[in-house]
């Protein structure tokens, strides 16, 4: 990273932190602080008496002297990264606006991809080759030397949000981002020993969670970029991609990922994923509220229902408060009671009564809402709420991610 180039951001929160540093630990070693940072500058633009002045500065230090300028410096190249990530939103916000101004695809998208492909003479049954083999597995590791706590990492967030509060020079953004600051000097940055794997598990599940939003946008830009550069013809998008995950499973040189412990994190991406799933059941059923007064749904819908409802008779009980003009309401709500004794089976010696068996049931029933919606002039409810929940079912299933298990390397 160039820390002597940024559009003052950066310099904006250096300075804060100045003032909280002289807060905490004087003027003295603050000034030091600053002169350490002046003289790494110069030492890397090259001047040649930079680098001796340096070390001449750090020698000068007594060993508590030396901890507050490693933690100073730490929080430095924290909010180093915070604005680097800030200006990396803004310049692909940017291109996005450039993009749909001028009508072309934004820089290095997937747009962008095949429309050059098409451009460069790749028909359409080609494409879909290519479509049919391609496998996307991204595998998620736990790194021992990302030390840096929850709350740490929680502050730093806090502080990202504030940016655009400070950039305004607003009052009560700047009061806000010094107590921040005070917070983060005089808290632990990292933790002291390192977490028990369940809680790397945890974590990893808890970052994982955001692609849930992430993967459908995926599919939909493919989908629309297929759109616009062969318009005349229909793409069958497979599910192409996929998560492994190495946490909780790699026992190459971790004695504490146990047999027992592997099966609380195949318990726990499990519970994951329905969750995720019963997820966009409250969110679909507030939203397919389409009545067959209006628009009739198909009889495999209504049959499916029935035959549920006959086999699990608990259920005429959960749908008895919505009418029976809303089917698509009332499957949803049928998912949804799947899915819960699906989540319930799960727990130790767990009895349900209609938990899905396969995630190929469950698929198989999102595509019955999704034919029924299609015949019945609904694409567009389909492409908004379906399409993306029949992409998650694809990618995640009631599994999450694949878990690798290494005994040895």
């Amino acid at each position: 990273m160039n820390l002597t180039k940024n559009d003052g951001t950066l310099d904006r929160l250096v300075e804060h932190l100045d003032l909280v540093i002289r807060e905490q630990v004087g003027e003295s070693l603050a000034d030091t602080m600053q002169r350490i940072r002046r003289l790494a500058i110069e030492r890397r633009a090259g001047l040649p008496d930079a680098e001796p002045r340096l070390v001449d500065e750090l020698q000068r230090l007594d060993t508590v002297q030396m901890r507050a300028v490693i933690r100073w410096l730490s929080m430095f190249f924290d909010l180093a990264n915070v604005t680097e990530e800030r200006q990396r939103i803004d310049i692909l916000q940017s291109r996005d606006g450039e993009s749909r101004a001028n009508g072309i695809p934004r820089g290095e998208s997937i747009a962008q991809a095949i429309i050059e492909l098409c451009e460069q003479g790749m028909s359409a049954s080609e494409m879909q080759r290519w479509l049919d083999r391609l496998k996307i597995e991204p595998v998620f590791t736990a790194h021992p030397s990302e030390a840096k706590r929850r709350t740490t990492r929680q502050l730093l967030r806090r502080i990202r949000e504030l940016l655009p509060t400070i950039e305004a020079d607003s009052d009560s953004g700047e009061a806000e981002l010094l107590a921040n600051l005070t917070v983060l000097w005089q808290s632990d940055l990292v933790r002291p020993d390192r977490p028990p794997v369940m809680s790397e598990v945890s974590r990893g599940v808890y970052f994982a969670s955001t692609l849930w939003d992430v993967v459908p946008q995926i599919y939909q830009e493919l989908r629309t970029a297929l759109q616009t550069a062969y318009p005349q013809h229909h793409f069958e998008v497979p599910s192409f991609l996929s998560f492994g995950s190495w946490i909780g499973g790699d026992r190459d040189g971790h004695p504490f990922v146990t047999a027992e412990i592997t099966r609380q994190t195949f318990a726990r991406l499990r519970r994951a994923a329905l969750e995720g799933h019963l997820a966009e059941c409250r969110r679909l059923h507030n939203q397919i509220v389409m009545s067959d007064q209006q628009v009739p749904s198909e009889q495999a819908l209504r049959d499916r229902i029935e035959q549920c409802c006959t086999q699990w008779p608990e259920l005429s009980n959960r749908l008895a408060p919505i009418s029976k003009q809303e089917t698509y309401r009332r499957f949803v709500r049928m998912l949804e009671f799947r899915l819960q004794e699906t989540q319930r089976s799960v727990k130790p010696d767990g009895k349900s009564h209609g938990a899905y068996e396969a995630v190929e049931d469950f698929r198989s029933d999102l595509d019955l809402l999704r034919q029924s919606m299609l015949a019945n002039r609904g694409r567009r409810v389909v492409e908004q709420y379906v399409q993306p929940w029949i992409d998650l079912a694809a990618t995640f299933g009631f599994h999450f991610a694949s878990l690798d298990i290494r005994q040895n390397s």
